[in-house]
């Protein structure tokens, strides 16, 4: 049940991001995990916090960034979600 509601929750954000099923599929993990899922809600909430629209939240997510060593957020949060997460905790402090 639980599961259930994060990956619904997890769509959600998903298509906010205008991600398309391959990113899904690699950003939830195979098989999905709610470890990097959980990381992905909190991503989201402080994009959510530190950018006024989605748009700007789902663009910053593709451009490269030289904090994640020249990749894109959403490469860096599929290879190591909690990465992302921390940095943008901190821009929150």
């Amino acid at each position: 049940m639980k599961e259930d509601i994060a990956l619904k929750v997890f769509d959600r954000i998903c298509e906010a991001w205008t991600l398309d099923e391959e990113e899904r599929e690699k950003l939830a993990g195979s098989p999905p995990s709610l470890e990097r899922i959980s990381y992905v809600f909190g991503i989201y909430k402080a994009l959510r916090t530190i950018f006024p629209t989605e748009r700007q939240a789902a663009d910053w997510i593709r451009k490269k960034n030289w904090v994640f060593d020249g990749k894109t957020a959403l490469e860096a949060m599929i290879d190591e979600p909690a990465v992302v997460r921390r940095y943008l905790d901190a821009q929150l402090l």
